[in-house]
């Protein structure tokens, strides 16, 4: 495993390099293999703790620093003169100024991160730049075009576009069980349809919970009794 690691991480910093373009590239390990280490077994005396390496393809000089996880970014981003976002403002002053891991420090972190989330926001001047959004699942929108009678008996067939195997099949706003064939074709038993329900495509969460919905499709089915009316004498 460690030979594969190495063999990734030349052929990434050796595309790095290839491209005309200035990169930097921040390696560290988030946790421990699960061998039962200790403290003492650490030369850092300390399983919390591992080495982390940078490299560049500019010339940026090596610098070494002790940093928490979370100030990792917030260090490089800093060395290369980008000084954007509320949290890195902050991180980067503290490190500018010998603050970092004293009281005063976390305190004034742990009292930002409440503002910014659960606060009055006063960070933003009591206003919010970062309102909540209208999320949607996947970056194509799905539709239907048709919905008929599937050369299989007893299966009805949806088409459309951008189907995925976590599209399901709403009969008059009803989830019924449904088949993923392709992107382009569901199919549902015959049993859960009928001439004229509304059948509507809608990709769903784990938690049943809808992120994107089609058109709704009125099904007109050619198999259907038509009712006669008779003529006036």
């Amino acid at each position: 495993m460690i030979h594969e690691v190495d063999k990734f991480v030349y052929n990434l910093t050796s595309a790095l390099e290839e491209r005309d373009e200035d990169s930097i590239v921040v390696f560290f390990g988030d946790h421990l293999p699960s061998l039962g280490l200790e403290d003492s077994d650490m030369a850092s005396g300390d399983t919390f703790k591992t080495k982390y390496a940078t490299w560049n393809n500019f010339g940026l000089a090596k610098e070494d620093a002790d940093l928490a996880a979370y100030e990792l970014l917030a260090s490089t981003t800093d060395a290369l003169g980008i000084h954007e976002g509320t949290i890195f403002t902050y991180e980067q002053n503290a490190l500018n100024s010998n603050l970092q891991g004293s009281e005063e420090y976390l305190s004034g972190l742990n009292q930002l991160q409440y503002d910014l989330l659960y606060g009055e926001r006063y960070a933003y001047n009591g206003t919010n730049p970062y309102p909540a959004t209208e999320l949607v699942m996947g970056v194509e929108e799905t539709s239907i075009s048709n919905v008929r009678p599937s050369s299989f008996a007893g299966y009805v067939t949806v088409s459309g576009e951008n189907f995925t195997r976590w599209s399901r099949i709403y009969v008059n706003g009803e989830k019924v069980p449904s088949y993923y064939v392709n992107s382009t074709s569901l199919r549902l038993s015959a049993e859960d349809i009928s001439d004229g329900d509304t059948v509507t495509v809608c990709q769903v969460g784990s938690s049943n919970t809808i992120f994107r919905s089609t058109n709704d499709y009125i099904y007109d089915d050619p198999n259907a009794d038509s009712t006669e009316v008779p003529l006036m004498e």
